[in-house]
């Protein structure tokens, strides 16, 4: 039986209250309590996941919607 790679990408999110003078403010405060593991995103907290077929054939990957 022959074997194929796939690759599945998904997209998660969350919301986090930020306090800050402007929205610029706001997305760097969000970047930085992000990198430092202050927001943490729920890994169940999927919006969308797709996945495709990297090799066998393909030049470019069919994505579905999984």
């Amino acid at each position: 039986m022959p074997k194929y790679t796939i690759i599945i990408e998904a997209t998660i999110s969350d919301s986090f209250p930020v306090e800050a003078d402007s929205p610029e403010e706001a997305l760097a405060v969000a970047a930085e309590n992000y990198a430092n593991g202050v927001f943490v995103i729920d890994p169940q907290n999927i919006d969308e996941a797709r996945a495709a077929v990297i090799d066998g054939g393909c030049d470019e990957p069919e994505w579905k919607e999984i």
